[in-house]
């Protein structure tokens, strides 16, 4: 099975168990050898964007550590106002 981990920057809690102030998850699927294994509904992440992720408990074996796959996932994006 191929995985992403990814390297996150904790920046807030907003509600659930802390975290580490560098948090590393991984996400079923990814590229390996020059070859894509991907997984339909499991995400993936950009470097320097901003995420907020609705995790599931630590230790739950599933192919996403996010709720829902893809729906635990929410990118911040600055509005024209400048407003995030």
């Amino acid at each position: 099975m191929v995985w992403t981990d990814y390297q996150l920057d904790v920046e807030e809690i907003l509600r659930g168990e802390d975290l580490p102030e560098a948090e590393l998850l991984s996400f079923a699927g990814g590229r390996v050898a020059g070859r894509e294994a991907g997984i339909i509904g499991v995400p993936r992440l950009e470097v320097g964007r901003r995420y907020v992720l609705f995790l599931m408990p630590r230790g739950t074996p599933w192919a996403t550590p996010t709720v829902g796959w893809g729906q635990g996932v929410f990118e911040v994006v600055r509005s024209e106002t400048g407003l995030e």
